[in-house]
């Protein structure tokens, strides 16, 4: 469901629906007195297996600053087991953290299969966040990028859009969701993190590790004490003979691509989305190759 269709009364710990990724700080939240799991006016509805609650959260854009006063709307879908509906307040939160970066958290046709079965099976209720910068949170593209003037402020907004910033995006929704829980394991969420989500999590570990009660990583995994480059370094070989294996099997795209290439060179090709096609962007096709699959 679009932002811009919520009722005005959907302000959460949230700000207003309005399209800037950057949102007013004017904007009146709804009693603190009120638990955020305990409200009335926020969008819910039934897939099998689950009741969804579409959440919207009030961050702060730079959360180490507190003289910066903007703030941003972070979005989580959170969906509570059929027949555990009145259970909210004490079931255990699992936080999903996307891949990326730059992927939404998208809806679930159903909770009844997958990692979510399993996850509700251990009685879990879930939390699908989209990270900051993503999907209906506070999104990045750039029609909003505009917004924000010259070339050195739109770089100084995107700067707070880091792992940092959404781990301490979740913990603050933490924060409010676990509010009144007596005791400290029961305060604690348990973490998932598919590629770039892994690293959010690590960062999270750092940097809250006593708000944690286990982190699983599916195939996202920072390096600790060395930078990746001699990871990318090694994958150098395996892309060049990829290319020439493509080129082999499809010699008459080598005047193609480099027409494509010269043209983009050349020319500013706008996509439907405000961005440009450089030749650099047009050369991310090649991530298709180490695909299984790849370009067969």
């Amino acid at each position: 469901m679009s932002i811009h269709n919520l009722p005005k009364s959907t302000v959460a710990q949230s700000g207003s629906a309005q399209p800037s990724s950057v949102q007013p700080t004017t904007t009146q939240p709804i009693s603190v007195d009120v638990h955020e799991l305990d409200r009335t006016d926020i969008e819910s509805y039934y897939i099998p297996g689950g009741k969804v609650y579409e959440r919207f959260f009030d961050c702060p854009l730079d959360h180490q600053q507190t003289a910066d006063t903007r703030r941003v709307r972070v979005f989580a879908r959170h969906i509570v087991p059929v027949g555990k509906e009145d259970q909210m307040h004490s079931l255990p939160f699992i936080v999903y953290l996307q891949g990326g970066p730059g992927f939404e958290c998208s809806l679930p046709s159903s909770v009844k299969g997958g990692w979510y079965a399993t996850a509700i099976s251990e009685g879990f209720q879930l939390l699908l966040v989209d990270q900051r910068g993503t999907g209906l949170s506070a999104p990045i593209s750039a029609h909003t990028l505009a917004q924000h003037g010259s070339t050195a402020a739109q770089a100084e907004y995107v700067q707070h859009f880091r792992a940092d910033n959404i781990v301490r995006d979740c913990e603050l929704i933490r924060k409010i969701l676990c509010r009144g829980r007596t005791s400290a394991a029961s305060q604690k969420v348990a973490l998932l993190g598919q590629s770039f989500g892994g690293f959010c999590i690590t960062t999270y570990l750092s940097l809250f590790p006593n708000s944690i009660s286990r982190a699983l990583i599916t195939g996202g995994v920072p390096p600790l004490l060395d930078s990746p480059d001699a990871v990318y370094h090694a994958t150098y070989p395996r892309m060049i003979t990829r290319n020439q294996q493509y080129y082999a099997k499809f010699p008459r795209d080598i005047a193609r691509v480099r027409t494509i290439v010269e043209h983009l060179n050349a020319t500013d090709v706008v996509l439907p989305d405000g961005g440009c096609l450089t030749a650099r962007r047009f050369q991310q096709l090649g991530i298709s190759f180490g695909r299984t699959g790849g370009f067969d």
